[in-house]
């Protein structure tokens, strides 16, 4: 009698362990989907990578989870912006399904490649990137990357709040700062007039070739504009169409959009044909945005050619 009891204690008690174990189990299931869910939840926003010869760049935008669908875009510079696989417009070409804590998804390229697979790993403090197919086609993103959140300040590159970029001082006499810093680096040069390499302003030479020339800038400069809503950039660049020409362009951009863009000068990159009278075009932009252009003509002095002025809406007018 007492061993059918100490049974019956045994399997009741078997019993009640065993449920309780699978509650637990439960609990612990539960726990770990709301953490998953959570985590797919932190990664909306900007993740960036970049190697370390600075020659590669790559961000994945996450613009929208919606259950377990992922939507958003990714931006690739390769060879230091010889090659730019992004889309000005926020296009998204990333999409992909949330299962346990990763991101299984399709992907096409800006260059034309289609149907690509990847694989996003989330993890507490980045991001890890894997092609798993190539696309078909020309695409540049990296075949594997550990992309760690973009801060707010790398978020604010054509920002005018953004203070990290040092600006060209006004006035600015280009032909001047031509015969002072052209050929010879010195202290004062770079305080007044420092200028950056596209693959150090990858988003504004994106614009660049998107929007005006298919060419990469030698040199852009971030124009001292305190107190407008918009930055103020100039652009060396070969003329598309004439390559013995330099030219240099005057944009306003705000929020990553170009609002104006104006040829303000040209140089002769080499030798000039010889019916050529005109050898170029210098300017000077005053501390109003007034932007004087002068015509260079061949033994002769300068002569005004334009007058333009940077309206307080980024536009530019003909004075």
């Amino acid at each position: 009698m007492k061993n059918t009891i100490t049974l019956i204690l045994v399997f009741f008690a078997f019993i009640f362990s065993s449920c309780n174990s699978k509650n637990k189990e439960k609990t612990l299931d539960s726990q770990s989907k709301k953490n998953v869910q959570t985590n797919s939840k932190d990664i909306l926003g900007s993740w960036n990578w970049r190697s370390e010869d600075k020659s590669q760049e790559f961000t994945i935008k996450i613009k929208r989870i919606d259950k377990d669908s992922v939507f958003g875009q990714y931006c690739a510079v390769y060879n230091n912006g010889n090659k730019i696989d992004c889309d000005v417009d926020d296009i998204n070409n990333i999409k992909g399904l949330i299962v346990k804590d990763k991101i299984k998804l399709k992907f096409d390229s800006f260059f034309g490649g289609k149907n690509g697979k990847a694989e996003i790993k989330i993890f507490e403090n980045y991001i890890e990137w894997k092609v798993t197919k190539s696309p078909n086609g020309e695409y540049y993103s990296p075949e594997s990357a550990i992309l760690y959140r973009k801060s707010d300040k790398s978020k604010t590159v054509v920002n005018n709040s953004d203070s990290s970029y040092k600006k060209v001082q006004l006035p600015f006499d280009f032909q001047k700062y031509m015969e002072l810093c052209y050929l010879e680096e010195n202290k004062i040069c770079d305080d007044k007039f420092p200028f950056y390499k596209s693959d150090e302003l990858s988003s504004i030479t994106h614009l660049i070739n998107n929007n005006i020339n298919k060419n990469i800038p030698d040199r852009i400069y971030c124009i001292q504009n305190t107190g407008l809503d918009f930055e103020t950039y100039i652009f060396q660049i070969k003329d598309e169409s004439q390559d013995y020409l330099l030219t240099y362009i005057l944009i306003t951009v705000r929020d990553n959009k170009i609002i104006a863009n104006q040829l303000i000068g040209q140089s002769i990159d080499g030798e000039a044909p010889e019916d050529v009278d005109v050898i170029g075009q210098t300017f000077v932009i005053d501390k109003d945005l007034t932007i004087s252009v002068f015509d260079k003509i061949y033994k002769k002095k300068n002569k005004l050619s334009i007058k333009y002025v940077v309206n307080s809406d980024g536009k530019v007018q003909t004075i």
